[in-house]
């Protein structure tokens, strides 16, 4: 689910593969890996208070901003794909519990740089 309006043509949205890069030490394929749903906080929304509390289960990732992204929330699925997108992790509890996310994989920890 794709909740931002103001999107550069090239950039990721919800549904597109989410992309690796080393940002800030953290390499997102490592933090992607495994049976467990990422949340990946980039750039200014990374300060905002956010709902990593509100899900359980779900690895969060905070990272300085990268352009492939831009600056946001997404939801990494356990593929690898984006399930939701949006301008901060603002609203993305119910569609985090719409899907089953945190359903008790990757522990609710959370890796953060800065």
């Amino acid at each position: 689910m794709e909740t931002r309006t103001d999107l550069p043509a090239d950039g990721v949205r919800a549904g597109d593969r989410a992309p690796d890069g080393i940002r800030g030490g953290v390499r997102l394929f490592d933090a992607f890996r495994g049976p467990h749903w990422t949340l990946l906080v980039v750039g200014e929304a990374a300060s905002a208070p956010a709902a990593p509390a509100e899900l359980p289960g779900v690895r969060t990732v905070r990272i300085p901003s990268y352009g492939v992204y831009g600056d946001g929330a997404f939801l990494i699925r356990p593929d690898g794909y984006v399930g939701w997108a949006g301008p901060t992790a603002e609203g993305v509890a119910p569609y985090a519990a719409g899907v089953g996310a945190g359903g008790g994989f990757g522990g609710g920890f959370g890796v953060g740089v800065g």
